[in-house]
């Protein structure tokens, strides 16, 4: 069990390091840091990550038996803030927001002022909205992974879905480029 969780915890860190070169890319950065230094922030990122969701797993188990205590003491309350869905889609809006923002902040070679990250930020947050949308009604009405991978649909299907948000990751880090070399650039050839 250890060498299972040590091994999946090093691959999923190469994943954190492939959004690394891209975002480098993106920016047109060179990484000066130590390749140690890389790695171990690239750990702490899977950590973290797998530290959230566990966090996250848990409030999903206790948080109904919480939530039935607020709705027998305070009906109204409970009505307006937690059936409605306000706090639900806050907090995870909050959570992509938060892990947007590290992606552009923490892994490029350099840090960029936060005024340049926010139009990347809100551009990659509003395009994983639409096509988290699209992909959805997508695979409600045209797409049969079962036919194809038998067991291994929704493995596939996970990974298909995972492969648009990286890209639209990196999209948005290549739209903040684009927007600081205009910034620098008022004639910029075509």
């Amino acid at each position: 069990m250890t060498t299972g969780i040590v091994l999946a915890i090093f691959f999923a860190s190469n994943g954190v390091e492939a959004v690394r070169v891209a975002l480098n890319r993106a920016y047109g950065d060179e990484d000066g840091r130590s390749i140690w230094k890389q790695r171990l922030q690239s750990l702490v990122f899977v950590v973290t990550g797998a530290t959230l969701m566990l966090f996250i797993s848990i409030l999903l188990v206790f948080a109904p038996i919480y939530f039935s205590f607020i709705e027998t003491s305070s009906p109204t309350f409970y009505f307006w803030v937690f059936q409605s869905g306000a706090v639900r889609w806050c907090t995870a809006f909050g959570l992509l927001i938060f892990v947007v923002f590290a992606c552009h902040y923490w892994l490029p070679g350099h840090r960029r002022p936060l005024a340049g990250l926010w139009p990347g930020i809100l551009f990659t947050l509003v395009l994983w909205i639409v096509v988290a949308s699209g992909f959805s009604l997508y695979l409600e009405s045209f797409a049969n992974y079962s036919a194809t991978y038998a067991g291994l649909a929704g493995i596939m299907t996970a990974l298909i879905f995972l492969y648009l948000m990286s890209a639209i990751l990196i999209f948005g880090a290549e739209f903040n480029s684009a927007l600081g070399r205009a910034k620098t650039d008022p004639n910029p050839a075509l």
